[in-house]
């Protein structure tokens, strides 16, 4: 048996992949056979055909109309006891999570599935009834790339996730357990929530560090690689976010808004603010201002 880490998605900018496949055939020497893992997530739907399904030391059948979730760490191989097709999809977990709780929930199914739950959706199961035609129509998509098909395509995915998620809460299928393969990002998001809640106050490297508990030095490395910027930018761009928002919403003092959104002095903010949106908070204001939901002065 051969086990080897696999490059599946070559492209960054959407890391989404569909396509078909067949599996290894059964005639394969034992000692010729690859299970592999990717740093994608994987979804599999049985079109056809009969065969099973290798996933780490388990070996599962597979019943035409069936559906597999596979996460990136785990070691699998579809072997094919004859006309096996399946449909495959693969996706970069960061192509859903941005960091937010609510967008882990879409991937929870991965991870924390309860010891011993099945990676299968049968076929006879109502949720597999469910998502199977949003399978076939992020097939559609994939295949004829139309004008704004990724943004279908992405849509489609949060849709077959959520519907994924509701099953394994309404059947009490997720475990205490998280998958290592996740875990950093599982600390991270406790992190960035954190900052969500508290961006008006000091945050330092070493708090969050400290509350993902990760030395300094990896939680930074961890945080600008799943969230695709520095602890310090995000925790920036977060403050700015807020501020513009006050801004357009409301009639606080520019030094006022300064403060709360955590910038310390109107002239560090005064500074930031043109730098990054290329213009004075005042100016900023003025140009954006939604009358219909401003407070009064």
């Amino acid at each position: 048996m051969i086990y080897a880490t696999d490059l599946v998605i070559s492209q960054s900018e959407f890391p989404f992949d569909m396509f078909e496949g067949s599996g290894e055939p059964d005639s394969t020497p034992p000692e010729h056979l690859k299970l592999h893992n990717h740093s994608c997530l994987e979804i599999n739907y049985v079109s056809e055909g009969e065969g099973c399904y290798l996933i780490g030391n388990r070996e599962y059948e597979l019943h035409p109309g069936d559906i597999c979730i596979i996460n990136n760490q785990e070691y699998h191989m579809a072997v094919n006891h004859g006309g096996l097709r399946l449909k495959v999809i693969v996706f970069d977990p960061e192509l859903v999570w941005s960091g937010s709780r609510t967008d882990y929930q879409y991937l929870r199914a991965f991870f924390e599935r309860s010891e011993g739950e099945s990676p299968f959706l049968g076929a006879e199961l109502p949720i597999t009834g469910e998502i199977t035609p949003i399978l076939f129509d992020l097939e559609r998509e994939w295949q004829q790339k139309k004008p704004g098909y990724r943004l279908l395509i992405k849509a489609d995915l949060l849709t077959l996730l959520a519907r994924i998620y509701r099953h394994y809460v309404e059947q009490d299928s997720f475990g205490d357990h998280i998958s290592g393969a996740f875990q950093n990002h599982h600390s991270i998001l406790i992190a960035v929530d954190y900052i969500n809640s508290h961006y008006q106050e000091d945050l330092t490297l070493g708090q969050m560090a400290e509350l993902a508990h990760m030395s300094q030095h990896y939680f930074s490395a961890m945080f600008s690689r799943i969230m695709q910027m520095p602890f310090s930018r995000y925790v920036l761009q977060r403050r700015l976010t807020q501020a513009g928002m006050l801004l357009k919403t409301t009639y606080l003092p520019v030094t006022e808004i300064a403060l709360h959104t955590g910038f310390g002095t109107v002239s560090y903010f005064n500074k930031v603010f043109k730098k990054i949106y290329g213009t004075a908070p005042g100016t900023y204001r003025k140009e954006h201002r939604n009358g219909s939901t401003a407070a009064s002065p």
